[in-house]
């Protein structure tokens, strides 16, 4: 029993350890315009490790589509445009979605322009990507495992 629930704390206090989320709010103003000093830049923290970014923005049925082509909407990386328009999900009134996982370590920001100027909300969370594997049997267990089945088997059929 005391191993049960030493293992049992140990894998919950290693859940934990990975569990950590990094939210970002920052609401404000954009000015009117489409050139690039205009366009608006949500910058994160820098990732040092794989992460999952998360979250929404709501552009209050104004996002400026013709803009600075150099600025277009999207999820950068290092000043490259990563995840365009396309790899948000729309919803009515120019709220986007996004949901991106294993994103790689490195510089990140939103940018987008609002037409005619305007406000905004935006939230996210930044999780730590992490990958479950799921042990795979070594033959010799599988072996062990059928060894001990057969003798139960063995026994059960002597006594009947």
């Amino acid at each position: 029993m005391f191993w049960k629930l030493a293992y049992a704390g140990v894998m919950f206090t290693a859940l934990n350890a990975n569990a950590a989320i990094t939210t970002v709010t920052p609401d404000g103003v954009d000015a009117p315009g489409a050139s690039a000093d205009k366009t608006e830049f949500i910058t994160f923290v820098e990732q040092t490790a794989a992460f999952n970014l998360a979250g929404s923005l709501d552009l209050s049925d104004k996002l400026q589509k013709n803009g600075n082509q150099d600025f277009v909407f999207g999820l950068y990386k290092d000043n490259s445009l990563l995840k365009g328009v396309s790899a948000f999900t729309e919803l009515a009134g120019d709220v986007y979605e996004f949901d991106f996982k294993n994103l790689q370590a490195g510089f990140y920001s939103l940018r987008f322009n609002i037409s005619g100027g305007g406000t905004y909300t935006f939230n996210a969370s930044i999780t730590p990507f992490t990958t479950v594997t799921t042990p795979v049997p070594e033959p010799e267990s599988v072996a062990l495992l059928l060894a001990g089945l057969s003798v139960i088997a063995s026994r059960r059929f002597k006594k009947a």
